[in-house]
């Protein structure tokens, strides 16, 4: 076994390296941003603390040996016997990126460095190939809510179907809920669908944000995620949905906004050109299984696609093509 001890910033700014040398770290990291970030020309008219090299504590340069600002030399580098500029730089020695030789910028990537004075590279395609972003917002087409309702908790969360079928409606103010007033515990989930043949085949998602506005009332936490009902919905859609949550939120009077997650955005990229069924339900009970307190009425209100136009939830999706 070597009796040598690896210097902790030897190979570079580590976890190591931050945590044994700290004050080092932060300067080597701040110099290193600084010579990334401004051509030679600006920063050799620092003061010459700022351009000239960094060397770390301990490090012995050898004669002749000129490094360009912005060149890093950790703690612990050691130079070989002999060794002459011309011969490769030894681990430890971090020089500054440069250009090759002729480089000119093609107009789709941008160069390394760019002059604070000159003007930056023109904009191509994006990114893949895809030349046009476009936002398309969807109103629910098929929407509603259905309820389980029993004195056991266990039985009024699992039932399939469901016990408690609304009217149609166009708007309610337990669209989801989690209850129990003494004698039955019950239990709304709300879902929506959105008819998505309108975006093209091989647009590719990038963002996506569900919204619905509220009515009546604003008491609890409210998850949205995959929901798996029917064209026709019914009571046995009460136990359609599937995976984890795309998004949690707190309803609010007024306009509710989930911003879908990566898994949300990967399952609308699965059904364009189809239709996304989504399910939302309350989060501290419903969602994490959890029985609700004696008198505890956790609910949430909403309008349906029945409602008047500004009023019906819909579904953003930027996609690029």
């Amino acid at each position: 076994m070597s009796p040598y001890k690896v210097h902790p910033c030897e190979k570079g700014l580590t976890w190591d390296c931050f945590k044994e040398h700290p004050a080092w770290a932060k300067q080597a990291f701040a110099y290193r941003l600084l010579h990334t970030l401004f051509p030679g020309e600006i920063t050799r008219r620092l003061p010459k603390g700022l351009w000239a090299p960094l060397i770390g504590p301990g490090v012995i340069i050898p004669p002749g040996a000129v490094m360009d600002p912005g060149t890093v030399v950790f703690s612990g580098t050691v130079y070989p016997a002999g060794w002459e500029m011309g011969y490769p730089w030894p681990p430890g020695v971090i020089i500054p990126p440069t250009l090759p030789p002729g480089y000119e910028p093609d107009g789709t990537t941008s160069p390394l460095y760019v002059r604070v004075w000159d003007a930056g590279p023109a904009h191509g395609p994006t990114p893949g190939g895809f030349t046009t972003i476009v936002e398309a917002t969807i109103t629910a087409s098929n929407d509603g809510r259905f309820g389980g309702l029993d004195w056991q908790w266990a039985t009024a969360h699992a039932m399939d179907p469901g016990n408690v079928i609304p009217a149609p409606e166009t708007e309610t103010d337990t669209a989801i809920e989690a209850k129990y007033d003494g004698m039955n515990y019950k239990i709304f989930r709300a879902f929506v669908s959105f008819d998505l043949s309108a975006i093209p085949a091989g647009a590719v998602v990038t963002a996506c944000t569900f919204r619905a506005i509220n009515y009546g009332t604003d008491v609890c936490d409210v998850t949205v995620q995959e929901g798996t009902q029917s064209t026709s919905l019914s009571e046995f859609d009460f136990q359609e949905f599937t995976g984890s949550y795309f998004d949690m939120a707190t309803w609010i009077i007024g306009n509710n906004v989930f911003t879908l997650n990566t898994a949300g955005i990967a399952y609308i990229q699965g059904v364009i050109g189809a239709t996304a069924n989504l399910c939302m339900r309350e989060y501290d009970h419903d969602y994490l299984d959890v029985a609700p307190g004696l008198g505890e009425d956790h609910k949430a209100g909403c309008y349906w696609s029945g409602a008047a136009a500004n009023n019906r939830p819909r579904l953003s999706v930027t996609y690029a093509i």
